[in-house]
């Protein structure tokens, strides 16, 4: 396959739908009579000049495939392309290089993988330079890959008219340094499932910034995952339950959270124990526990005002049930600050709590390790309370670690790597 030449560059203000590709030439060559073959991937009656082999042809074919890499320029007025298109017809429209304009055009869409179609070359990314607006949920493939340009961060805009529990990007992707942001609080982002266009199941997150959803999809059938590298996450929780999310929680069912030097503010209870939160902060809004039903891994993070780290309703380690590639559950290099209830709070007395580890932790403000005598003794070790507050300014959103004796300096002097 031919290596495009670039991304696929989408402006809201410059650009175009209906003459231009995206990529090629700046100035866009484009017309409404080319031929296209289904046995060939040929493409004639198009202007060639300022082409090269790498940029992106878009025709507007009734069926089948519309945007092809150009493989080789062969004339004036043909060039041969990577793929086929599908359908024999004539007479249609095309464009070459240029801007898009809109990605919620519906042949914009299928560079996002919409609807299973998958007409985004390998190694290219759809890029914008202005924000966007989708007004109907995105289904489809998780081989879509959607940034900024140059490190900004463009917003994506779901406003719907239809919202309660909607997902607005279901099946997966890749997204880099985007707002996303919901007309509605009532919305979701993410979803799998095997009927319809959501089967794919894993969306990664790098420098995004998520604000006001009501979830991260549920898995239902199929499990559901979504990674967060560097991100925001702010005021995401699911506002009254409803089939597959629970009230108050951050992810529905049957779906795994992964946070690696993320920022969680007033954010839902992570409900799936088989998720992993690493050098992340977590600050609550002391009413709801950071995780239920089992406890995820927690290491080199921030938990800031929450009823507790862990309430369980369930045996505290990872039955055959909810494996994935290990077997022990952990909390350890962390800091647990304003804890109002227990750090692990078990519904029962009675619920086992083996395979589980508590370890290298500090505490401040915290009330009780756990409501049921005896299990700190078993899970946990090595951990302190601190004697001063570690953090500048907690109660004001300022969750940077102090030089206060007895506290910050304590972390510091531990070496500590806290948050991202």
């Amino acid at each position: 396959m031919t290596t495009p030449n670039g991304n696929i560059i989408f402006n809201a203000n410059e650009g175009s739908d209906t003459q231009a590709s995206g990529l090629g030439p700046r100035n866009a060559v484009y017309g409404s009579t080319a031929t296209i073959n289904s046995t060939s991937s040929t493409v004639t009656g198009i202007d060639t000049t300022g082409v090269r082999a790498g940029d992106l042809l878009w025709v507007q074919s009734s069926t089948g495939r519309q945007f092809n890499v150009i493989q080789s320029v062969l004339n004036q007025t043909s060039v041969a392309c990577d793929n086929n298109f599908d359908v024999a017809e004539s007479g249609r429209t095309w464009a070459i290089g240029g801007k898009r304009a809109t990605l919620d055009n519906s042949d914009s869409r299928r560079l996002i993988g919409h609807l299973n179609v998958s007409d985004l070359p390998s190694e290219a990314w759809v890029e914008l330079e202005t924000d966007q607006t989708f007004t109907s949920s995105v289904f489809g493939r998780g081989s879509r890959r959607i940034k900024s340009r140059d490190g900004a961060r463009y917003t994506i805009l779901f406003d719907f008219s239809s919202t309660t529990k909607t997902p607005c990007m279901s099946g997966g992707g890749y997204f880099s340094s985007i707002l996303f942001a919901p007309s509605d609080k009532d919305l979701i982002f993410g979803q799998a499932s095997t009927s319809g266009y959501a089967a794919s199941n894993l969306s990664v997150c790098l420098d995004c910034h998520f604000v006001d959803f009501s979830a991260f999809g549920a898995g239902f059938s199929r499990l559901f995952q979504i990674e967060f590298y560097r991100c925001i996450l702010e005021d995401v929780y699911v506002r009254s339950s409803d089939y597959g999310f629970t009230a108050n929680d951050i992810n529905g069912g049957n779906s795994i959270v992964r946070s690696y030097g993320s920022y969680f503010k007033n954010c839902g209870t992570i409900s799936d124990p088989r998720s992993e939160l690493y050098q992340s902060v977590f600050t609550g809004n002391g009413m709801i526990p950071l995780s239920r039903v089992g406890p995820p891994r927690l290491d080199g993070c921030v938990v800031h005002n929450y009823t507790s780290v862990v309430e369980a309703t369930q045996n505290l380690h990872l039955n055959t049930a909810y494996q994935v590639n290990y077997t022990d559950a952990y909390f350890s290099n962390n800091l647990f600050h304003t804890i109002s209830s227990d750090i692990i709070n078990m519904s029962s007395s009675s619920l086992e709590f083996y395979r589980m580890e508590v370890r290298n932790n500090f505490y401040y403000n915290v009330n009780n390790f756990c409501n049921v005598s005896g299990v700190e003794q078993v899970v946990a070790y090595q951990n302190r309370t601190l004697s001063s507050d570690p953090l500048i300014d907690a109660a004001n959103g300022d969750l940077n670690i102090n030089a206060t004796a007895g506290g910050g300096a304590t972390l510091r002097s531990a070496n500590y790597t806290l948050g991202g």
